[in-house]
Parts: C-alpha cells; structure tokens; sequence
C-alpha cells in the first residue's frame, strides 16, 4: 500500500497538557484548533487515490451546495445520526 504524499503528511504531532476531550464536539473543536482543516482538504483534493479524490469533492460540493443535512441545520433542526450497531452478543434476543 502506498502512502500519499499530502500536506495533512506533514502534520506535527506535539504532547500537550490541555484537558482531554469529553465528547466528540470538544474534539473536533480541538483538532481545528492545531490544524487548519482547509490545508488537509486541499491535501485530499490532491490524493493519489482518485477514491479519495472522489469523496472529498462529493462531501465539500455537498457543503457548499446545501445538502439535505445542511439545509436541515440551517433551518434550525438538527441533524440526526443514527448508528445502526448491533447489540453484543450476551445482550441479543433470541430469535
């Protein structure tokens, strides 16, 4: 498998003593933060790989366009994820 040679490559990793994240939010706040997310699109934009190439485009047109996901936040509702996980297999109903 070969690497990708892009800007997010070039990401410095540094230790820091800040507080750890408590949900997802905190750490997407965070990670936007240390790093400039129009840099690491541009680095996908210019993938090797023309999968990632693909979704990213898909994903940033989508954004900029007005999805049903953002229209549906513009508008005050709220996007709803729902993660479709199954249970563990001790927690399982018989079937």
């Amino acid at each position: 498998m070969s690497k990708n040679k892009t800007s997010a490559d070039s990401i410095e990793i540094t230790p820091r003593r800040a507080k750890k994240p408590r949900n997802q939010r905190e750490l997407g706040q965070a990670v936007f933060a240390e790093v400039d997310p129009v840099a690491v699109a541009r680095g996908l934009l210019n993938s090797e790989s023309e999968t990632v190439k693909v979704r990213t485009l898909e994903t940033l047109v989508n954004w900029a366009f007005r999805s049903p996901a953002a229209e549906s936040k513009d508008s005050g509702g709220q996007v709803q994820i729902v993660w479709d996980l199954l249970a563990p297999l001790n927690k399982r109903k018989p079937s």
